[in-house]
């Protein structure tokens, strides 16, 4: 970590080394959700210095440098697969990709340097499958959410979503696929939305800030959101303005296992705006008990919404 660190953050930068680090323990992961749970700003300080690191480049210089065996386990926290630790309720996951399937469970995110240098984030309950050759580099998002950081390379990235490729050369780009409705937003660079490789048939080309959609039926929107709402989630995360109880509650029950269940209709049309915590469903009830007319009832699996 860069040496004019805040002494604040000196210990989340610490322990972001030893969770990395090849020889970490059990104990230590213990230890690790310990120091979390004694002052919530704990988890702002780790995800900021984790922000930091990632900023750094540091996976992708790993990535593109042949290292010695000495070196390289030295810097195992950095080539090697790191184990899951839990910050602001969902798992995070650091490796090095290379090819293969890579996938995250609910409530889990996890982040990837492939190859090439490109970067990946995945949200939960995410899978990709890579495959790269001396021509194409290809991804396939098979199901979930994905933010690409594509590296400048000769060969263009493709990412296969059903019957569809999105292409692009370089750029930074957030795929979902929710219920047979694909939405792409371009962060920055451009994007080629076609049919499928066999076809080729372009259907949209955009960048910058829009967004494509287009459902099962091939019905295809562009417009240009919210990008900062839009990838609240890589922060742990979502944002809704004045968005309908049943549409948010939909979202929130993506992230954990206990589910908010609405109990009928007048609370379903109730409309909420604000930036949420995600994974922790019994949180973001009691907060929405305090600000709309509801009542909620808590079981092991489910809490119960029904409008007052």
């Amino acid at each position: 970590m860069p040496a004019a660190l805040a002494p604040d953050y000196a210990e989340a930068a610490a322990w972001l080394a030893r969770l990395r680090a090849h020889d970490r323990t059990r104990e230590d992961e213990a230890r690790f959700r310990e120091w979390l749970a004694a002052d919530p700003i704990n988890a702002q300080r780790f995800e900021h210095v984790s922000t930091i690191w990632d900023d750094m480049d540091a996976l992708r210089d790993v990535a593109r440098t042949e290292l010695k065996p000495r070196l390289l386990t030295r810097r195992r926290l950095l080539t090697g697969s790191l184990a899951a630790c839990t910050v602001g309720g969902l798992g995070l996951q650091w490796s090095l990709a290379t090819a293969g399937v890579y996938t995250t469970a609910l409530g889990e995110q996890r982040r990837l340097t492939l190859e090439e240098g490109s970067r990946l984030v995945l949200n939960t309950d995410t899978s990709v499958k890579v495959r790269f050759d001396e021509e194409r580099r290809e991804i396939e998002l098979r199901r979930g959410q994905a933010f690409f950081d594509v590296s400048s390379d000769p060969r263009p990235f493709s990412v296969k979503v059903g019957a569809h490729d999105i292409t692009v050369q370089r750029g930074r780009f957030d795929l979902r696929l929710e219920e047979q409705q694909l939405s792409v937003l371009a962060i920055n660079g451009i994007a080629t939305l076609s049919e499928d490789a066999e076809s080729g048939k372009p259907l949209a080309r955009f960048g910058n800030g829009e967004r494509v959609r287009i459902d099962a039926e091939f019905h295809l929107e562009q417009d240009r959101p919210n990008v900062n709402d839009l990838l609240a989630w890589q922060s742990g995360q979502a944002a809704f303005r004045g968005e309908a109880l049943a549409r948010v509650v939909k979202e929130m029950n993506r992230y954990t296992e206990r589910e908010l269940v609405l109990a009928d209709e007048r609370a379903a049309a109730l409309r909420i705006s604000g930036v949420y915590r995600v994974g922790d469903n019994r949180a973001f009830a009691r907060s929405l008990a305090l600000l709309l007319p509801i009542k909620i009832e808590e079981t092991d699996r489910v809490i119960r919404i029904s409008a007052i």
